[in-house]
């Protein structure tokens, strides 16, 4: 008989060891830890297991802010669903209904909205797969799909910078703008042009990479003189193969910088013999940027959140 409880520290080693078998996808304990744990925002009352006497049958994880973040505050209204997930031989028993309940009730009396997947600063998964028979058991309780999103990669085993994107640099190169990566001294004006064009997100990424000491080999900068145009951001999150943040002042856009910088980025990623870039989300504008410039969409997914009140 399944029995449901919350999770205690022993539990999360387990937790990480399931993970493939559950979702399909790894888990190590230093990203479980860093997503999870180390948020101040962690409640051990909100990771719920569904037991078959000691073994982990399937397991749930919630979460809301108890302290504010940036300029989001404590998003008094919002709770968010980070992973529910059921092991293979114990699905279409019930068990994931009652799991999503539990974390549905648990943040009832002081939230009215739960977010699947999407949480500042960090999340295991960004949306629920387009493809998947999660999607149709979210909708089936009342969750309601919202934009697509899409995971994408490309290989870098035979990059090579493409002769068009090589001209434009030329050309920006003869217009004064300089393509180079950060220093220090740039962060003041960085930090000012992502606080009023892009978001709080971004702005803190940069200053980890600022505090962890990566700032200098891991963010490519197009200045103009003294200002800068654009950037890009790779490994913000410890993984040499994932990138992003990137973005373009507004007066840049749409003259083919963005593509600079990000053949650029892959280019040094490619120099340290990685052998693919990648990110988790981005929308489907975007989508369609990355895929004229060569990388191929793994994954669709749909970005859904539900009302406490009529969710079931």
């Amino acid at each position: 008989m399944i029995r449901y409880c919350t999770a205690e520290p022993e539990n999360y080693s387990v937790l990480v060891r399931d993970w493939q078998d559950i979702f399909g996808v790894p888990m190590t304990m230093r990203t479980f830890l860093h997503v999870l744990i180390c948020d101040e925002n962690f409640d051990s009352q909100a990771v719920w297991l569904a037991m078959d006497d000691d073994v982990v049958a399937g397991f749930a994880i919630s979460i809301r802010r108890r302290y504010p973040y940036i300029d989001r505050g404590l998003e008094e209204d919002r709770c968010w669903l980070l992973a529910i997930g059921v092991k293979p031989k114990y699905r279409r028993q019930g068990i994931g209904l009652v799991l999503l309940q539990k974390a549905m009730e648990y943040n009832r009396i002081e939230r009215k909205q739960m977010i699947l997947g999407m949480y500042s600063p960090l999340y295991f998964f960004p949306a629920v797969n387009a493809d998947s028979e999660a999607l149709s058991f979210f909708l089936s309780h009342g969750f309601e799909k919202q934009n697509m999103a899409f995971a994408m990669h490309r290989n870098l085993n035979d990059y090579k910078m493409p002769e068009k994107v090589l001209k434009h640099r030329n050309d920006f190169i003869d217009q004064g703008i300089v393509f180079r990566n950060m220093k220090y001294e740039d962060a003041p004006a960085l930090l000012n042009m992502i606080s009023d064009e892009f978001t709080t997100g971004w702005y803190r990424n940069v200053c980890q990479a600022i505090s962890n000491g990566t700032a200098e080999d891991k963010i490519i900068l197009a200045m103009d003189h003294s200002r800068p145009a654009g950037y890009i951001q790779r490994a913000y999150d410890g993984d040499p193969k994932r990138f992003g943040p990137f973005g373009v002042s507004k007066s840049f856009r749409n003259c083919g910088l963005g593509s600079v910088l990000l053949h650029l980025c892959w280019q040094q990623m490619r120099d340290e013999d990685l052998d693919t870039a990648y990110f988790k989300t981005t929308d489907e504008q975007a989508m369609r940027f990355y895929l004229k410039n060569g990388m191929t969409v793994d994954q669709k997914m749909y970005h859904m959140n539900g009302e406490l009140k009529t969710c079931k």
